[in-house]
């Protein structure tokens, strides 16, 4: 998992990770919802993507290295 964040404060979260699956790597965007207690997968979307799957760690690493240098996580992505 690369990140995690609460939708509401009803128990949902959205999550970011990375997987492989027919050897294609992928980045999957996820809401999650509480059912009897536990995290459930709902919607999403997932998306090809260039970066290895074993890269994750380079991910967390980049993020980290965001967070120490006091990034504002809703500015460390360029979306234009």
């Amino acid at each position: 998992m690369i990140a995690q964040w609460w939708k509401n404060r009803g128990g949902d979260s959205v999550r970011v990770t990375l997987a492989t699956y027919a050897d294609r790597n992928l980045i999957d965007l996820r809401t999650w919802f509480t059912a009897d207690g536990e995290l459930q997968p709902g919607k999403g979307s997932a998306a090809e993507s260039e970066a290895p799957a074993a890269s994750r760690g380079g991910a967390r690493q980049g993020r980290s290295e965001s967070d120490r240098a006091g990034v504002d996580p809703c500015q460390r992505w360029d979306v234009r």
